[in-house]
């Protein structure tokens, strides 16, 4: 059932979901608080062009891994130990919130704070993440995540948890910013305005490459006149180019080094310090394999494919 209250004068519907699979359909309708960085261009695993196939179901849902399953079964110890820490008591908000004066946006808090209008967020992530939460840094990510639900539920403050594995717990408070909010709105609006609801896919940013072979994995074998995208071209050619230019004066310069070192393994100038040194690998021989055990090797051989991306001179120009 649907209910409607208001808090802090924002008007918050609150819709129930039944199971996972009901939660990833009405997850569709808006944009929710883990896509408000790659919208914004702040993530480094999606983007725009990501989060809109995603709206509109052009890609395969995203396949469930072991970091997001251990997220979502250390959920629950990450909002217990931040009540042991703080004192404050949470429960969970079992229902998708959206903000009926901005339909557009959405909010599927992990747990709101009892007594007062304030959500916590829980994060579990690896050992190997570089961002420096002992000195009080958040990810971004993490903080844009944030103000969306501040955005959403009009509340003043959100609270951080996040659990390093085998390293620490760290507990952030992160204030309501009207100025950022009001950005992330504006940006938001213009991307399910312009894109999701026109069906305008945004420009592909540099992590694009897996998103769009997805999107467009039924191949067709057709052809398609490319003259307006003349000068992307030209542009794609000299920056290969001066890949390969500046990949030459590397070489140039790493074999002069290795010339002077000679035989030796280590040498250094003062500032840096150089080793050229052997070192041995094990490489398994696949063909030999294939010749010597052909059954075996086609029992344990999987087919997989992609599209391949080339750009050479026509032959007519």
């Amino acid at each position: 059932m649907d209910l409607r209250d208001r808090e802090d004068n924002m008007a918050i519907q609150k819709i129930s979901f039944n199971d996972r699979t009901n939660w990833l359909a009405l997850r569709r309708k808006a944009v929710g608080g883990s896509d408000a960085a790659s919208i914004l261009g702040l993530s480094k695993w999606s983007s725009p062009l990501s989060v809109y196939c995603d709206k509109l179901g052009l890609t395969p849902e995203r396949e469930d891994n072991e970091a997001m399953r251990q997220g979502r079964d250390l959920e629950e110890y990450v909002a217990q130990r931040f009540m042991e820490e703080t004192g404050l008591k949470v429960r969970r908000e079992n229902h998708i919130l959206i903000n009926t004066e901005r339909p557009f946006m959405h909010a599927n808090i992990d747990r709101r704070i009892v007594g007062v209008n304030e959500g916590l967020e829980c994060k579990t992530t690896s050992v190997y993440n570089d961002t420096d939460f002992e000195g009080g840094d958040i990810q971004p990510e993490y903080y844009v995540q944030c103000q969306h639900y501040m955005a959403v539920t009009g509340w003043p403050v959100w609270h951080l948890a996040v659990l390093v594995l085998n390293k620490g717990f760290y507990i952030f408070r992160v204030e309501r910013n009207e100025e950022d909010i009001a950005v992330l709105i504006e940006t938001e609006k213009n991307f399910w305005e312009e894109n999701v609801l026109k069906q305008v896919p945004p420009e592909p940013k540099e992590n694009d490459s897996s998103t769009l072979t997805k999107m467009f994995s039924n191949e067709n074998g057709g052809y398609v006149p490319l003259h307006h995208l003349s000068s992307t071209i030209k542009t794609l050619i000299e920056k290969k180019d001066q890949v390969k230019n500046l990949g030459d004066e590397i070489s140039t310069l790493e074999n002069e080094i290795k010339l002077t070192l000679g035989d030796a393994t280590e040498g250094s100038d003062g500032n840096f310090d150089i080793t050229w040194k052997t070192r041995t690998t094990n490489r398994f021989d696949s063909s030999s394999f294939k010749k010597e055990n052909k059954d075996l090797y086609n029992q344990f051989t999987k087919e997989s494919s992609s599209r391949y991306f080339t750009i050479k001179a026509s032959k007519e120009a």
